[in-house]
């Protein structure tokens, strides 16, 4: 799970509109509001993509083609393709910001730096309404934007389960945090080990035979694995 540098705003027209909300202390539409969705759904969705690479923010599986967000696409800060084909939904990093069914009022429903677009499995199967770790500084525990997240201090990869731990280099009550969080962000769920391995050795194969080098792999689905891979075994 790499970091994500979310200040990349191609959808200025949204961003314009909840820097509105926010600076007058107002609650957002709710998340269910159809009128919002159909205003700045996609736009949040490809600028996220965009971002992203075309992958889960967490597990970094595959989920939309890169000409559907290059930034194209936009037009005086909006998205121009009206049905866009992709897998995967927007997550709430932190879900006790989006509002529930009883609420009258939204919350923090569209708030830019807790939305993120991820698996479909990972969001309605494994994160769901899970809260979101917090360190003893408040800080969020693996949110990929958070300027404290380092994937390489946070996590290990284990090279023979092709798994991702907890670096043991961190405290104890941190490493059981992160821990948590690896399992509620579903970075090591049903297939994924096992995909994580052919794509590896897919990759081994060609450096083999020169087809190229671990500094000229193509980008690819589970990228922090590829590369935490290389730094062990190079």
């Amino acid at each position: 799970m790499r970091k994500l540098d979310k200040t990349k705003i191609l959808s200025t027209v949204y961003h314009d509109w909840l820097e509105s909300l926010e600076s007058s202390n107002q609650n957002h539409p709710k998340y269910t509001s159809s009128k919002i969705k159909k205003e700045f759904y996609h736009d949040i969705v490809m600028n996220l993509f965009n971002i992203q690479n075309g992958l889960c923010a967490y597990t970094e599986q595959y989920l939309c083609d890169s000409g559907l967000y290059d930034p194209e696409n936009w037009k005086s800060g909006k998205y121009q393709n009206d049905n866009p084909e992709f897998n995967g939904q927007l997550d709430h990093f932190d879900e006790s910001l989006k509002s529930k069914s009883k609420d009258e009022d939204g919350r923090k429903d569209w708030l830019w730096s807790n939305l993120f677009m991820v698996h479909s499995d990972t969001n309605t199967k494994i994160k769901a309404a899970k809260n979101a770790e917090k360190d003893n500084f408040g800080n969020y525990v693996l949110k990929p934007d958070d300027q404290c997240y380092d994937e390489f201090i946070f996590l290990e990869y284990d090279i023979k389960l092709h798994r991702f731990r907890a670096n043991r280099k961190l405290s104890d009550e941190l490493r059981i945090k992160t821990d948590r969080m690896i399992e509620i962000l579903g970075l090591n769920y049903g297939v994924l080990p096992s995909k994580r391995h052919k794509t590896i050795t897919s990759h081994l194969k060609m450096i083999k035979f020169n087809e190229y080098t671990w500094e000229t792999i193509p980008f690819s689905e589970f990228v922090t694995a590829i590369r935490m891979y290389k730094n062990n075994v190079v």
